[in-house]
């Protein structure tokens, strides 16, 4: 990480990645159909990030794989997540 520099990563997001359009359409092919962790669209979804970072300049983009444990979906025994707003 150490060769990473403030000026590049800088360089980088403004002037060659981070465009209004470009960002619209990164986001609906991200959000255009449902993605649970290792299933086949998440390693598409893994696949075209990668080929789109090395597009925008970047020198080395490797993958990391680690084990996970993951809650799958269950219509008869729902997950819930409640989002609870505390006033400071």
């Amino acid at each position: 990480m150490d060769d990473f520099l403030p000026q590049f990563i800088e360089t980088f997001v403004c002037f060659s990645f981070v465009f209004p359009g470009r960002l619209r359409g990164y986001l609906k092919y991200l959000a255009d159909q449902p993605h649970i962790a290792a299933q086949e669209r998440d390693d598409k979804m893994t696949e075209w990030m990668m080929k789109k970072w090395i597009e925008a300049g970047m020198d080395k983009v490797e993958l990391a794989t680690y084990d996970f444990y993951l809650s799958w979906p269950n219509q008869t025994n729902p997950n819930k997540v409640c989002v609870k707003i505390l006033h400071c």
